[in-house]
């Protein structure tokens, strides 16, 4: 999605302000956005979050990574086609 609404980002979407501007963006374009849980799984040091768009009905996962002070270091998102 990072390629589709910022692609000069090349996907990747890196920092706090350039977080926010990509959400900024997203919510300005579908602003009714909502999510339907599927299911959250746990690792070490991980998080995966699987859930359905309810605005387009794909299905996404995120795979978000932690340091050990609890920060989100890395995040991936995969969607469905």
């Amino acid at each position: 999605m990072a390629a589709r609404l910022k692609p000069e980002s090349n996907g990747i979407i890196e920092g706090k302000p350039a977080v926010r501007d990509y959400w900024q963006l997203g919510i300005s374009r579908i602003p009714d956005l909502h999510f339907q849980l599927i299911d959250l799984l746990v690792g070490v040091q991980s998080l995966t979050v699987y859930y359905v768009n309810t605005a387009t009905g794909k299905r996404s996962v995120e795979n978000m990574f932690f340091t050990a002070e609890g920060k989100v270091s890395r995040a991936f998102v995969n969607y469905s086609l």
